[in-house]
């Protein structure tokens, strides 16, 4: 592993743990037990850090999700069930930047951001129409559209800021709104089955 990318994986604890915009980079370097200027050396600022933090994020979803969708071991509401297990643990560990930080834009609209996602999409949208071709996703559900509502569903809750006074976590609204996703897209025989299967 080089210098970069093993900075690149330690930095990804540090701020799962922290959240992107809470820790400064002097507090990065003593966590991570190397110097500040070794960061700048390899990355520039804090700023390219946390963009290859997230591309590095979003490529091993993309990687994680790729191989669900290939595993021909496990049923397609097993599929479902582990890919969405995957998004949501994806975006519920890494504190995704928001439009209101100067750089999000940037790092979302960059064309490697734009080019992984537009992947995720497509494994989704190709595990949908598969699903609907054998009756599990009703036949008046439009799967086009389905990659892009899970996805702005579950990056949406993910970077949302929970209220103080909620009686429940950030993951279990986004769980209980992904079985309501799943029970107005799923036919009601695939909805039992996936609700048996988490």
């Amino acid at each position: 592993m080089s210098k970069k990318d093993a900075i690149i994986e330690r930095s990804t604890k540090i701020f799962y743990k922290f959240g992107l915009n809470k820790i400064s980079m002097d507090e990065l370097a003593d966590q991570i037990g190397i110097s500040k200027k070794t960061i700048y050396n390899n990355f520039g600022s804090k700023e390219n850090l946390i963009e290859q933090i997230i591309f590095s994020s979003m490529q091993g979803i993309l990687e994680e999700i790729s191989r669900v969708f290939l595993n021909d071991t496990v049923t397609i509401i097993e599929k479902i069930h582990l890919a969405i297990k995957k998004l949501y643990e994806h975006y519920t560990n890494l504190e995704i930047p928001t439009r209101v930080d100067p750089n999000a834009a940037r790092i979302i609209f960059s064309p490697e951001c734009v080019f992984i996602n537009g992947q995720i999409k497509q494994i989704i949208q190709n595990l949908a129409v598969k699903a609907q071709d054998t009756g599990i996703i009703k036949k008046t559900i439009n799967v086009e559209l389905i990659p892009f509502v899970f996805l702005n569903s579950i990056r949406g809750l993910a970077t949302w800021d929970t209220p103080d006074n909620l009686t429940f976590t950030k993951v279990e609204l986004l769980k209980y709104s992904i079985d309501i996703i799943l029970d107005g897209i799923l036919t009601p025989d695939a909805m039992k089955e996936y609700l048996n299967s988490n």
